[in-house]
């Protein structure tokens, strides 16, 4: 309690009253208190100073504002979902628009009881809104005017976050009241307090405002130590040269990619604001994929993203938060995985009628009523994920909103650092949504026009070859399964270096599935170092076929039969050389992986497999080790 003395409260207050220029300082604990506290002396105020009549005084407010979450401060918020629920609310507050000068004074001229003005500098947890030059001073002045006290919330702005050490520093305004909170903390402990000068805080008296543990001596101590640190580091300063660095380079990022609406901020609290609606999912998980990649940064007001580094951020650190392009890397199929991306079936719906179904596995499913179901989906692709994290991979999944999709592998691959976007059915391209996050962190992002048709099942990469399966015969355009031309064969032979791209014809049927390899990867696919898995019975081209085995050496093959490769025994998944992952159901191929030395992974993947595709399907490797 502060009745009582303890040794570091006086110096404390002392330095930071001299540093920002008041005579006194009120130390509380959260923001929320200090600005409950703010409150009251103004109202205090309002009634001993100015002499508004009993109970009748108001305080403006802005719309759009976050003062903290206590009874008295939601009364005033701008949030539905922050007052239901919550009443009966408490009176004496008027929201008007932010940054609206005109708004201010209307409401200064109107009534007489107004007593103060509280308003953020910069509106964090708003977006970042920064208002336009001149708005804090003009304020300032209309205030002085009609005698209402100008409140600075600079909870989040104060000490040094916009490049100054309070943002209302950059229109030279001097507030009547300052709330401080989080930077006085320095990240370690709870304070928080309020500035003004005697004739202003002097209207509380002994009694009539406490705090358990407002200015208890750590708290004095760390308060003043952390301003201290960002005076003697000159954090202002930095503030202003990182916030620029940092905002220069998202303006570049701005331009090749269209999610990104909008930038703005000022020194070290920015924000984007995105080009989806305020319900979407895309920034909570556009920041889990930060998050993933050493970034830390808040979803905020439904479509933007907030960021508040520390501001002792360098400039190595800005550039390297901004370029977090992921280093792409696949040379071949084996090599130990490191990250990739994974399906999801969390809006997976069971299609309307038969036509909506693109394989004959699936339609054969669908018509015996054994459709998979949503939930069962969801938990062997968990299960999945959690082999993967095992192996020490990085796992990134597709973005739920707008996208059914499981398979990852049908919206793209990489090969060497490209990643390629599949030109899907037109049907499903509402599907490449998924990508969008992804590819917001990929440097070369190459999508083929929609004539030349390609998915990445079709695409096996060895260290010197590209092997793509397609469908070159008459009936192509009608024929469903048919997911790869020879466009795109062509088009890959002139944007693939250093690899030679090696065509395959594959047999295909609508309604019999051991007569349809719906993609490359259901009949043939590498494994350990030398060795493949092959359906030699679906490849249409003989010539082609011979040269795979050639390639491989008989000795190397495990042959599958038509009926094991509909069953997807070809569909395994490598996580490096020596571990693979397939279906438990899978015995004969089991067995020979591990004659060949391999350590086998094993998965119920039967609900998966009923939608015609399993391990290498959902799986869409982004970096494989270097060899």
């Amino acid at each position: 309690s502060r009745a009582f003395y303890n040794s570091e409260l006086g110096d404390s207050l002392e330095y930071i009253t001299s540093v920002f220029g008041y005579d006194k300082m009120l130390p509380m604990n959260s923001g929320a208190e200090a600005v409950e506290a703010a409150l009251k002396i103004c109202r205090k105020w309002g009634y001993e100073v100015k002499k508004v009549a009993k109970n009748k005084a108001k305080i403006i407010v802005c719309n759009g504002n976050f003062h903290g979450r206590t009874t008295t401060v939601i009364s005033f918020s701008s949030s539905k979902e922050s007052k239901e629920n919550f009443g009966p609310l408490t009176v004496g507050f008027e929201i008007i628009e932010y940054n609206n000068i005109q708004k201010l004074n209307e409401a200064f001229k109107a009534d007489k009881n107004i007593v103060g003005f509280l308003v953020e500098p910069i509106q964090g947890e708003g977006g970042v809104v920064v208002p336009d030059e001149g708005y804090l001073m003009k304020s300032k002045k209309l205030c002085e005017k009609y005698n209402v006290l100008f409140i600075a919330d600079e909870i989040q702005t104060g000490i040094c976050r916009t490049g100054k050490l309070l943002a209302c520093h950059h229109e030279e305004v001097r507030p009547d009241i300052v709330i401080l909170g989080k930077a006085l903390s320095g990240g370690f402990y709870p304070v928080s307090g309020v500035l003004a000068d005697s004739k202003i805080m002097g209207v509380l008296k002994v009694g009539q405002h406490g705090s358990t543990f407002g200015g208890n001596p750590l708290g004095a101590v760390v308060a003043k130590e952390s301003i201290k640190f960002a005076l003697n580091k000159n954090l202002s300063n930095n503030a202003t040269t990182m916030g620029n660095l940092f905002r220069d380079n998202l303006e570049k990022l701005r331009s090749k990619h269209k999610l990104i609406k909008k930038i703005r901020g000022k020194g070290l609290l920015n924000a984007i604001v995105l080009d989806c609606s305020e319900t979407s999912k895309i920034p909570w998980e556009l920041s889990l994929k930060m998050r993933n990649n050493g970034v830390l940064a808040k979803p905020t007001q439904g479509n933007k993203i907030r960021f508040a580094p520390p501001l002792i951020i360098n400039k190595k650190q800005i550039l390297k938060a901004i370029s977090c392009n992921m280093n792409l890397n696949i040379n071949n199929e084996t090599s130990k995985l490191k990250e990739v991306l994974i399906g999801n079936s969390y809006n997976f719906k069971s299609p309307l009628n038969f036509r909506d179904l693109y394989d004959p596995t699936s339609l054969l499913n669908y018509l015996k009523g054994k459709y998979p179901n949503k939930f069962r989906l969801q938990s062997q692709l968990s299960e999945l994920k959690k082999i993967l994290i095992k192996y020490g991979v990085k796992v990134h999944e597709l973005d739920t909103e707008d996208t059914n999709q499981i398979f990852a592998r049908d919206l793209g691959f990489v090969i060497q650092d490209n990643f390629f976007v599949s030109s899907i059915i037109p049907d499903r391209e509402k599907e490449l949504n998924g990508l969008r996050s992804l590819l917001s962190n990929v440097k070369n992002v190459i999508k083929l026009p929609k004539s030349a048709h390609i998915e990445g099942g079709d695409v096996v990469v060895t260290e010197d070859h590209v092997f793509i399966g397609y469908y070159d015969k008459n009936d192509y355009k009608s024929q469903i399964t048919a997911r790869t031309n020879k466009k795109a064969i062509k088009m890959m032979k002139d944007l693939i270096k250093k690899k030679e791209v090696f065509p395959i014809e594959l047999i295909k049927s609508s309604i019999t599935p051991s007569l349809n390899a719906l993609h490359l990867d259901c009949c043939f696919q590498p494994v350990s170092k030398n060795k493949a898995v092959m359906c030699k019975e679906a490849f249409a081209n003989k010539i082609e076929l011979n040269f795979l085995i050639s390639y491989y050496g008989e000795k190397n093959i495990f042959n599958v039969t038509l009926d094991e490769m509909s069953k997807l025994y070809c569909n395994f998944f490598s996580i490096n050389e020596n571990t693979v992952i397939t279906d438990k159901r899978f015995k004969r191929l089991m067995d020979w992986f591990c004659d060949i030395g391999l350590n086998v992974e094993k998965l119920d993947f039967s609900e998966i497999s009923k939608l015609g595709g399993l391990f290498r399907c959902c799986t869409l490797p982004l970096i494989r080790e270097k060899n």
